[in-house]
């Protein structure tokens, strides 16, 4: 099956100590090999975006 044009997903990332949602990001994917890379990279790279604005707690990146 074929997905209409436009379509996005979203990716999610959530906190590991009281899982609130730390980052949304929503794309219209391509190439999953191409795409996804680099958002998870920009997670990752990001204190800002790995701390949680609920609990304090921040996301440990990639392990």
């Amino acid at each position: 099956r074929t997905r209409p044009e436009g379509v996005k997903d979203g990716f999610e990332w959530y906190c590991q100590k009281c899982h609130s949602l730390l980052h949304r990001v929503e794309v219209q994917l391509r190439s999953i090999v191409k795409d996804l890379p680099p958002l998870f990279e920009q997670f990752y790279a990001s204190k800002a975006l790995r701390t949680c604005a609920e609990c304090g707690a921040v996301h440990p990146g990639k392990e």
